[in-house]
């Protein structure tokens, strides 16, 4: 189940938004479905919320996916929404700091929640799991009243169009636009970046890292590591996006390469909390880079007729490619923990340096 958390929540976000990316074309003000996605996924955390409280064992654990499978639909719509009403919104060169900035706020409050888990969470107590759920499917709420404040004037719906055909010609961008292609190679071999953090976790649990506790170091040091990073990834996102993703991949590449070695040598500093603290915080810095600089780039590159279509041609592709990513790093995965690091580190670094070739935007 844990190795099925990523692939679930990445590919059931991505998949969909092919279609949805239409329908949203055909609506000159957009914020309505990211406020829906956003209604959406506040229902799948208080369901899960429900499972923690109630369900218990293998029945627990196919709720949380399902309930995690209607999240990602949800996370769907918002992705699709969002970069468009942020590319109508913005101006660029001011896109990825506003990106940059909510990573920072959301870095913060990872800071105090896992500083609560860390010093009031009893090691098998599910109640602060529960209140957890609890409290950030109302936070998704307040982001619906929020975002409903926005100020958006109506966009372009020329060419929106219905079903497989507009589909299949939406497809046919990735075939045709020789700089959308590149930049979905490139995403494509950065997927490995997001994919190695389970296994870290599983590293961590083989040498005795466990409970509540757990969880709280690595909200912990996530959100320290997007506190510290958030805006600085944002302003460079906004000068060169391309060197921000080709420096996120690297931290990654040789992240995964010196975990392994530590493993594989079995020196005692693999035994240490604070080594899997370093671990996912140097992760997450890297994982945020990469986020951010693909996303202001795509954003970017786009232009204001056809931002929704390439956002989700890109999306919908990506989500295939992870599947097919994802199912090989399961597959090796019967190998053990270490050769799906190397592999993955392998297809990061390849990433990193397509990153360096993309033309600017």
């Amino acid at each position: 189940m844990l190795g099925l958390l990523v692939p679930l929540r990445e590919s059931l976000a991505l998949l969909p938004q092919l279609a949805v990316g239409q329908w949203i074309r055909e609506h000159p003000v957009r914020k309505g479905f990211w406020i829906v996605g956003c209604l959406t996924q506040a229902g799948a955390i208080f369901a899960m919320a429900l499972v923690a409280a109630t369900l218990e064992g293998a029945l627990a654990g196919w709720g949380i996916l399902g309930a995690l499978a209607v999240f990602a639909l949800g996370r769907g719509v918002t992705s699709v929404a969002s970069k468009d009403v942020l590319g109508k919104t913005i101006d660029k060169q001011r896109r990825g700091v506003i990106s940059g900035t909510a990573s920072s706020i959301a870095g913060l409050a990872s800071l105090v929640l896992g500083g609560l888990l860390m010093t009031y969470g009893a090691p098998e107590a599910r109640g602060p799991l529960v209140v957890l759920l609890c409290a950030a499917a109302s936070i998704w709420i307040l982001a619906c009243v929020v975002y409903a404040q926005l100020r958006e004037f109506p966009g372009a719906t020329a060419g929106g169009a219905n079903g497989l055909q507009a589909a299949l010609a939406n497809l046919r961008l990735a075939l045709t636009d020789h700089q959308l292609r590149n930049f979905l190679l490139t995403r494509t071999l950065l997927i490995s970046s997001g994919l190695a953090a389970p296994f870290y976790v599983a590293l961590a649990s083989e040498n005795g890292q466990h409970a509540i506790r757990g969880l709280g170091l690595l909200l912990l040091v996530a959100g320290l590591a997007n506190l510290l990073s958030g805006r600085l990834w944002g302003r460079l996102a906004d000068h060169s996006s391309r060197a921000t993703m080709a420096i996120g991949g690297a931290v990654c590449s040789l992240l995964s390469v010196a975990v392994v070695l530590v493993s594989a040598l079995g020196l005692e500093t693999g035994k240490n909390a604070l080594w899997y603290a370093l671990v996912l915080f140097i992760f997450n810095l890297g994982h945020s880079a990469v986020r951010l600089g693909r996303k202001t780039y795509l954003i970017d590159m786009a232009t204001p007729d056809n931002r929704a279509q390439l956002v989700a041609v890109s999306n919908t592709l990506i989500g295939v490619f992870l599947l097919i990513i994802g199912g090989l790093s399961s597959w090796l995965s019967v190998l053990g923990i270490l050769p799906v690091l190397l592999a993955l580190a392998f297809l990061c670094m390849g990433g990193s340096l397509m990153a360096l070739r993309l033309p600017p935007v």
